[in-house]
């Protein structure tokens, strides 16, 4: 099966069912439809990229793509 990114409104969706609520990442998983695999990824790429969890007011989905995909690059 191939590797396709989740919008970023899912990604913020499992953020803030990790974050704010504390749900197990099959919950979210579930909720996402995505696997439990890509959710933990996302959860560790977002506390690696440092932006914290809330998101920032101001730091749309573009800036947030961007910081993704250089925290991927380096």
């Amino acid at each position: 099966m191939a590797n396709l990114r989740l919008s970023m409104r899912r990604i913020e969706k499992i953020l803030r069912l990790h974050f704010e609520q504390h749900r197990s990442r099959r919950l979210i998983a579930e909720a996402v439809s995505a696997s439990p695999t890509a959710v933990g990824d996302y959860i560790v790429r977002a506390q690696a990229a440092g932006p914290g969890y809330p998101i920032p007011e101001g730091l749309g989905d573009d800036a947030l793509a961007r910081l993704q995909v250089l925290r991927s690059k380096a």
